[in-house]
This record gives C-alpha cells, sequence and structure tokens, in this order.
C-alpha cells in the first residue's frame, strides 16, 4: 500500500514513463509540462500528453487529443 507522497509521486512518474517511453527530467523549472505523443495528416490530429508537478515532483498527468488545434477529449 502506497502511503507517502514521495512513493505516490514516483510510481505516476515510473508508470509514464514505462507506458508512453518518455523520460521526465528530475528537477524542471515549470509545473507543467507537455509532450506531443503524436501528430498526423500534417497536424490536423493531435495526441499530447500534460504532466503537473509541485515542487519537482509529479502530482498528475492527462492526455488529450486535438482535431483542428480544437480540444476534443
Amino acid at each position: 500500500m502506497l502511503t507517502s507522497k514521495d512513493s505516490v509521486s514516483d510510481f505516476i512518474k515510473t508508470e509514464i514513463e514505462a507506458f508512453y517511453r518518455i523520460t521526465l527530467p528530475d528537477c524542471p523549472k515549470q509545473d507543467q509540462l507537455m509532450y506531443t505523443l503524436s501528430r498526423y495528416f500534417l497536424g490536423l490530429y493531435e495526441k499530447k500528453l500534460y504532466v503537473s508537478r509541485l515542487s519537482g515532483d509529479v502530482i498528475n498527468y492527462k492526455v488529450s487529443h486535438y482535431l483542428f488545434k480544437i480540444k476534443v477529449a
């Protein structure tokens, strides 16, 4: 059972690195990072990963889909 904040942050970071094959930097200055996972049809469809951080620890992430630069999911 995960009880501490650090172990939850490490679990989320490991999940992102294993599932999306992205290496997250240890201590970025930004609170939110954005990665483009895929882009099709000259950018008409995009899939982006947003990673939220607090004091260098990963606290949340979400995947968004864009069609014609409009967020659809």
